[in-house]
Protein backbone atom coordinates (compact mmCIF):
# COMPACT_ATOMS: atom_id res chain seq x y z
CA UNK A 1 0.00 0.00 0.00
CA UNK A 2 1.24 3.49 -0.78
CA UNK A 3 2.28 5.25 1.98
CA UNK A 4 2.89 9.78 2.64
CA UNK A 5 6.09 8.31 3.40
CA UNK A 6 6.40 7.18 -0.03
CA UNK A 7 5.48 10.82 -1.32
CA UNK A 8 7.14 12.94 1.18
CA UNK A 9 10.60 10.89 0.23
CA UNK A 10 10.04 11.39 -3.29
CA UNK A 11 9.83 15.06 -2.59
CA UNK A 12 14.06 15.16 -1.95
CA UNK A 13 15.26 11.52 -3.79
CA UNK A 14 14.88 9.76 -7.23
CA UNK A 15 11.73 7.03 -7.72
CA UNK A 16 14.68 4.53 -7.79
CA UNK A 17 16.16 5.26 -4.76
CA UNK A 18 13.10 5.28 -2.98
CA UNK A 19 11.94 1.88 -4.18
CA UNK A 20 15.68 0.54 -3.57
CA UNK A 21 15.61 1.71 0.11
CA UNK A 22 12.49 -0.33 0.83
CA UNK A 23 13.47 -3.25 -0.54
CA UNK A 24 16.94 -3.21 1.55
CA UNK A 25 15.26 -2.51 4.44
CA UNK A 26 13.07 -5.59 3.76
CA UNK A 27 16.02 -8.09 2.53
CA UNK A 28 17.79 -7.06 5.71
CA UNK A 29 14.85 -7.62 8.48
CA UNK A 30 14.37 -11.31 5.69
CA UNK A 31 18.39 -11.84 6.61
CA UNK A 32 18.03 -10.80 10.38
CA UNK A 33 14.68 -13.18 10.77
CA UNK A 34 16.48 -16.28 9.13
CA UNK A 35 19.44 -15.61 11.16
CA UNK A 36 17.80 -15.47 14.71
CA UNK A 37 15.42 -18.56 13.82
CA UNK A 38 18.22 -20.73 12.39
CA UNK A 39 17.08 -21.39 9.46
CA UNK A 40 20.09 -19.68 7.54
CA UNK A 41 19.53 -19.27 3.26
CA UNK A 42 20.90 -21.58 1.14
CA UNK A 43 24.35 -21.80 -0.55
CA UNK A 44 24.70 -21.33 -4.64
CA UNK A 45 27.30 -24.28 -3.83
CA UNK A 46 24.35 -27.16 -4.56
CA UNK A 47 22.34 -27.13 -7.60
CA UNK A 48 19.03 -27.07 -5.29
CA UNK A 49 20.79 -24.04 -3.91
CA UNK A 50 21.49 -22.10 -7.20
CA UNK A 51 17.97 -22.98 -8.40
CA UNK A 52 16.73 -21.00 -5.15
CA UNK A 53 18.22 -18.28 -5.68
CA UNK A 54 17.59 -17.66 -9.05
CA UNK A 55 13.91 -18.12 -8.27
CA UNK A 56 14.04 -16.11 -5.39
CA UNK A 57 16.19 -13.40 -7.69
CA UNK A 58 13.57 -13.04 -10.58
CA UNK A 59 10.28 -13.63 -8.28
CA UNK A 60 12.19 -10.47 -6.46
CA UNK A 61 12.55 -8.43 -9.73
CA UNK A 62 9.00 -9.33 -10.73
CA UNK A 63 6.88 -8.70 -7.65
CA UNK A 64 9.14 -6.28 -6.14
CA UNK A 65 11.81 -4.18 -7.52
CA UNK A 66 9.61 -3.52 -10.19
CA UNK A 67 6.48 -2.90 -9.41
CA UNK A 68 7.88 -0.81 -6.60
CA UNK A 69 10.00 1.08 -8.52
CA UNK A 70 7.07 1.79 -10.74
CA UNK A 71 4.68 2.59 -7.68
CA UNK A 72 7.28 5.45 -6.88
CA UNK A 73 8.00 6.44 -10.16
CA UNK A 74 3.57 6.66 -10.42
CA UNK A 75 3.40 8.53 -7.08
CA UNK A 76 5.42 11.97 -8.83
CA UNK A 77 2.33 12.46 -10.84
CA UNK A 78 -0.87 11.04 -9.10
CA UNK A 79 -1.70 10.88 -4.90
CA UNK A 80 -1.42 8.50 -2.40
CA UNK A 81 -4.62 8.07 -2.31
CA UNK A 82 -4.97 7.07 -6.08
CA UNK A 83 -2.01 5.35 -6.21
CA UNK A 84 -3.40 3.14 -3.22
CA UNK A 85 -7.31 2.76 -4.62
CA UNK A 86 -5.46 1.40 -8.10
CA UNK A 87 -3.55 -1.18 -5.88
CA UNK A 88 -6.73 -2.19 -3.88
CA UNK A 89 -8.57 -2.71 -7.10
CA UNK A 90 -6.24 -5.55 -8.71
CA UNK A 91 -7.37 -8.34 -6.32
CA UNK A 92 -10.98 -7.53 -7.33
CA UNK A 93 -9.91 -7.72 -10.75
CA UNK A 94 -7.66 -11.05 -10.92
CA UNK A 95 -9.97 -13.00 -9.18
CA UNK A 96 -12.56 -12.96 -11.52
CA UNK A 97 -10.15 -12.93 -14.38
CA UNK A 98 -8.67 -16.14 -12.87
CA UNK A 99 -11.79 -17.99 -13.17
CA UNK A 100 -11.65 -17.29 -17.37
CA UNK A 101 -7.73 -17.15 -17.85
CA UNK A 102 -6.38 -20.68 -15.83
CA UNK A 103 -7.47 -24.14 -16.91
CA UNK A 104 -9.02 -25.63 -13.59
CA UNK A 105 -9.62 -22.31 -11.30
CA UNK A 106 -13.35 -22.14 -10.50
CA UNK A 107 -14.68 -19.16 -8.80
CA UNK A 108 -16.00 -20.56 -5.86
CA UNK A 109 -18.41 -18.71 -3.03
CA UNK A 110 -15.22 -19.29 -0.49
CA UNK A 111 -13.04 -17.92 -3.02
CA UNK A 112 -15.12 -14.67 -3.32
CA UNK A 113 -15.91 -14.26 0.30
CA UNK A 114 -11.58 -13.73 0.97
CA UNK A 115 -12.22 -10.77 -1.53
CA UNK A 116 -14.84 -8.23 0.10
CA UNK A 117 -12.05 -7.11 2.48
CA UNK A 118 -10.54 -4.85 -0.23
CA UNK A 119 -13.76 -3.62 -0.92
CA UNK A 120 -14.16 -1.34 2.14
CA UNK A 121 -10.88 0.18 2.08
CA UNK A 122 -11.39 1.03 -1.29
CA UNK A 123 -14.65 3.01 -0.17
CA UNK A 124 -12.42 4.29 2.97
CA UNK A 125 -9.57 5.65 0.18
CA UNK A 126 -12.44 6.79 -2.65
CA UNK A 127 -14.00 8.67 0.31
CA UNK A 128 -10.54 9.77 1.77
CA UNK A 129 -9.53 11.05 -1.73
CA UNK A 130 -13.00 12.83 -2.53
CA UNK A 131 -12.96 14.61 0.45
CA UNK A 132 -9.01 15.65 0.19
CA UNK A 133 -9.77 17.25 -3.27
CA UNK A 134 -12.64 19.22 -2.21
CA UNK A 135 -10.56 20.58 0.72
CA UNK A 136 -7.72 21.36 -1.53
CA UNK A 137 -9.84 23.59 -3.90
CA UNK A 138 -11.75 24.97 -1.40
CA UNK A 139 -8.13 26.13 -0.14
CA UNK A 140 -6.99 27.10 -3.20
CA UNK A 141 -10.13 29.62 -3.77
CA UNK A 142 -9.75 31.57 -0.53
CA UNK A 143 -6.68 32.05 -1.36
Amino acid sequence: MPSPGVELALDSLDPTWVSTGRISLAAMLLVLVTMLTGTGLPTIRSATGRRVWIHCISMGMFTNAIPFSLLAWGQQHVTTSFAGTNMTVVPLLVLPLSHFLVPGERLTLKLTKASPPDLPELCFLSAASSCCQEARQATTRTC
